[in-house]
């Protein structure tokens, strides 16, 4: 009789340590919202899209670029007649304060018209004061189009090894990318989404700028222009 008793509360103490044992499980499972059904895990936060800084409207905010000659705005976008023998320069609207932005453009070249060895077009960054802090262009432009992208600082960083960047680059006679990243002290350039070099140091800040589009004996069409930051 003792021994039936003591078999009766050990079972009962088994069913007890049991159900404790599924509660807990049962506890690790997804949360339960309070109709019962289990509560969906949210979805990983994406990457915050860069932020506009400036972007250019040729048709509605034309007044707003000075243009000098042989530029000038056409069906909505910016073109140059390539007639200029002297480096032309566009200053770009807005100033950049950032120490970090991106400058976007989408060019379509039509035509080198000069003997090649200076002809060029392509991008500078200028302090406020004027001195130019950063060249990306590509220059000796043939009548082919070939030519030799180049990415530099007015003052590279002499701790630095990479301080010039260069890359064959024909565009043909269709619209391109060309893409400037600066980065604190570090200047990329993408010519045709190819990374010219690598990203090369300066010494020099690089914020605030001016940034410049210059032009010198080579037909192209700005269609776009677009200022980001991170």
């Amino acid at each position: 009789m003792f021994l039936h008793h003591r078999l009766r509360n050990i079972r009962a103490a088994l069913a007890l340590v049991g159900l404790i044992a599924t509660l807990a499980l049962a506890g690790c499972g997804p949360a339960a919202s309070s109709s019962g059904k289990p509560t969906p895990t949210p979805p990983p936060t994406a990457t915050p899209a860069p932020r506009v800084l400036y972007q250019a409207d040729f048709t509605n905010r034309a007044s707003e670029w000075k243009l000098p000659p042989h530029w000038s705005i056409v069906n909505g976008a910016l073109e140059n007649d390539g007639q200029s023998s002297a480096v032309i320069e566009l200053p770009i609207p807005y100033q950049v304060t950032t120490q970090n932005y991106t400058l976007s453009l989408q060019i379509l070249t039509l035509a080198a018209n000069g003997p090649g060895v200076n002809d060029e077009y392509g991008f500078l960054g200028k302090s406020p004061s004027g001195k130019r802090l950063y060249t990306a262009a590509l220059t000796e432009v043939e009548h082919t189009l070939h030519s030799y992208a180049v990415c530099y600082p007015a003052n590279p960083d002499a701790t630095n090894n990479n301080n010039f960047g260069t890359y064959d680059f024909t565009p043909g006679r269709q619209t391109r990318p060309y893409v400037v990243q600066v980065e604190g002290p570090f200047i990329s350039f993408l010519a045709g989404g190819s990374l010219v070099g690598t990203p090369v140091k300066s010494a020099d800040q690089l914020a605030p700028a001016q940034l410049v589009i210059v032009d010198q004996n080579v037909q192209l069409v700005v269609q776009s222009l677009t200022i980001t930051t991170p």
